[in-house]
């Protein structure tokens, strides 16, 4: 049999529509505003730096409470309706 092939173009994520994104304070101890412009924020995961889920928000997606979290390193993840970004956040 041949050699076989991957088409790694459908892991691909297309980020252009969340180029607009304004995120702060970062680093933050309580609340984390999100500010996007020409795109809607349809979803937040937070993950922990072993990758677990720690935070999803599908609501009031303007201001983030991180108060609960312990300080240290998260992830965060931005999903819009054909996008997503992740960004680093770090909690005091």
């Amino acid at each position: 049999s041949g050699t076989p092939t991957f088409d790694f173009s459908t892991l691909s994520v297309d980020e252009t529509q969340l180029e607009n994104l304004s995120i702060y304070p970062n680093p933050t101890s309580d609340i984390v505003n999100i500010q996007s412009s020409g795109t809607s924020i349809q979803k937040i995961e937070i993950y922990n730096m072993n990758g677990q889920l720690v935070l999803s928000e599908k609501n009031n997606l303007e201001k983030i409470h991180v108060n609960q979290l312990e300080s240290g390193m998260y992830m965060m993840r931005l999903y819009t309706e054909n996008a997503s970004k992740t960004i680093k956040l770090l909690r005091q």
